[in-house]
């Protein structure tokens, strides 16, 4: 896996700064200090740079049926002209001010946060705001172009975004902004980096070292005597945080008998409501060595000990835990229930975990059934069926018995989710808030009809006919028109995603589907400085829309 480098020449750049002062004026300190004989590496190293990384740029958004802008300020016309053409095949006769000109396109802002030692795969969700000045009326209906976005103040790039604009009407009334869950998108993985307090090449070596013999060759290296640098394995790729800590509460130098101490002191601590956390970690970050000094603590009358030394335990591969864990799991009023949900979720073995993991969907609590849905589609449950509706949203059906939700997500991804196969009422008539979509059907009848309001022109398109299937509804809703459609048989009317999520809010609402409706809460994405080019010409697109004449 090619690794990003940009954060070892950061920390470097950080380490001579911070460190450099620390010398008394040397240069060249990496023979000056006295290795000590044991102690945490977290007493000889801080972690730098492992932080959201904000970013930000220009982009083009499509298919706005009329609501976007003819009109671009200069500075940002020329950077969207190059990356258009630098896009556009070589014998295109295409013009890229033709389409920026179009009145079904508009400039775009884009911002983004990636999280913490982000690696290439990852999404990060990503807002899209018109640009200053234009004359774009709504970006509802749109899609991104891939788009590129650069670090902070810095024209390097390091993210990509595209996607479906989600645009929440019943949240705000602003339609020149939306986002796109899970539209961003690392070009690189970062490293983590520890720099030493004071540099030293024998220390460096001696803490990457420790770090291999615990996770294996080459997962950590010493590239200068100020900075070990390491990689996420891939077994701690979803519980990055927890290897981090895991790291800085290795020991260099440390006897056998002050490792036996140590780990008399770590389980005795396991119940400490401040110390409990980290103790467990660091337990895990002895290894599988240490099991038989920790599964006494599994009958410990405590609970706060048994979860603590549960899940530490399973992580150590003692399947032992299990039946602590799963005692917590499935307690709905259990203060641990989500900690031993994501324990055995991540730690356990699959086919245990699956079976421990089902019967929990049946929550009553939104949070933990989202919790358990998420973790069994990562371990590919057979349960979960998942539908792609064109090239912008997901349909999963979950088969369980009850309760029926449709669940919909607005950040992390487009996804909405069907619990317990809700079923549509006898007699449906369910019309959008905004009058624009309308579902149908009588009693007795074996088809749905969906209808639309054409975006632009004063019609009607359809009515599309589906089975009374909910899924089916949605494919009648969302999919695209058949001129635009290549698959045979399956074509829909092209109802964006946030508009089939208002409209399943409200069938669920009117009762035309027997489920609850419950959503996620809406992506927030806010970015205090502009970042990149964008930085050189933010102050000069908020100047007032001139009159231009828009092209069709």
């Amino acid at each position: 896996m090619q690794i990003h480098k940009l954060t070892i020449a950061l920390t470097f750049g950080l380490s001579i700064l911070i460190f450099g002062g620390c010398q008394g004026g040397k240069t060249d300190s990496a023979s000056s200090q006295e290795v000590p004989k044991t102690g945490p590496i977290s007493a000889y190293t801080e972690v730098i740079a492992f932080s959201s990384i904000p970013a930000q740029g220009f982009g083009l958004v499509a298919g706005l049926s009329g609501t976007g802008s003819s009109q671009c300020p200069p500075q940002v016309r020329d950077y969207l002209r190059q990356y258009v053409i630098s896009k556009l095949p070589k014998d295109s006769t295409t013009s890229a001010d033709a389409i920026i000109d179009s009145i079904d396109t508009a400039p775009v802002k884009i911002e983004g946060i990636i999280p913490p030692a982000a690696q290439k795969g990852d999404t990060f969700d990503v807002k899209v705001t018109a640009v200053p000045g234009t004359q774009t009326t709504s970006l509802k209906g749109g899609t991104l172009y891939t788009a590129e976005m650069f670090l902070t103040r810095s024209s390097r790039k390091v993210a990509t975004a595209q996607g479906s604009i989600y645009i929440d009407e019943f949240d705000s009334n602003d339609l020149r902004t939306g986002y796109i869950p899970g539209g961003g998108a690392p070009i690189d993985s970062y490293t983590i980096n520890l720099g030493l307090f004071k540099p030293d090449y024998k220390l460096a070596n001696i803490i990457r070292n420790r770090i291999n013999e615990r996770f294996g060759d080459g997962v950590a290296t010493a590239p200068s005597s100020a900075i070990i640098t390491f990689e996420i394995p891939a077994e701690y790729k979803d519980q990055r945080a927890k290897f981090l800590a895991m790291v800085k509460g290795l020991y260099i130098g440390e006897s056998m008998d002050m490792r036996k101490k140590r780990v008399e002191q770590l389980v005795a601590e396991l119940g400490d409501p401040v110390k409990g956390r980290l103790a467990e970690i660091s337990l895990e970050g002895l290894g599988r060595t240490e099991q038989e000094a920790v599964l006494p603590a599994l009958k410990s009358s405590d609970p706060n000990t048994r979860l603590r030394a549960g899940k530490c335990l399973l992580a150590m591969g003692a399947n032992e835990a299990l039946d602590v864990l799963r005692g917590f799991a499935a307690d709905n009023s259990s203060p641990y229930q989500l900690e031993a949900i994501n324990s055995i979720a991540l730690d356990g073995p699959r086919n245990e975990a699956l079976n421990i993991l089902r019967p929990i969907l049946a929550s009553s609590s939104e949070k933990t059934r989202i919790a358990v849905y998420e973790h069994l589609r990562r371990l590919n449950d057979p349960l979960i069926t998942t539908t792609r509706i064109g090239n912008s949203f997901e349909v999963d059906e979950v088969k369980i018995t009850s309760p029926a939700v449709v669940y919909a997500f607005r950040a992390g991804h487009q996804r909405i989710v069907l619990f317990g196969s809700p079923q549509l009422s006898a007699d449906v008539f369910a019309q959008s808030t905004n009058n624009e979509i309308v579902v149908t059907s009588l009693s007795g009848d074996a088809n749905v009809s969906v209808i639309r309001k054409h975006p632009r022109r004063n019609v009607i398109i359809g009515p599309i006919k589906t089975r009374r299937d909910l899924i089916d509804v949605i494919i009648g809703m969302a999919e695209a028109p058949p001129e635009q459609n290549r698959r045979v048989g399956r074509y829909g009317l092209g109802i964006p995603y946030c508009d089939v999520v208002a409209m399943l809010k409200v069938m669920c609402d009117k009762g035309s589907i027997a489920a609850k409706f419950e959503e996620s809460a809406l992506v927030k994405v806010k970015i205090e400085q502009p970042v990149g080019p964008a930085a050189q010409i933010q102050t000069k697109t908020s100047k007032q829309p001139q009159k231009v004449e828009k092209k069709k």
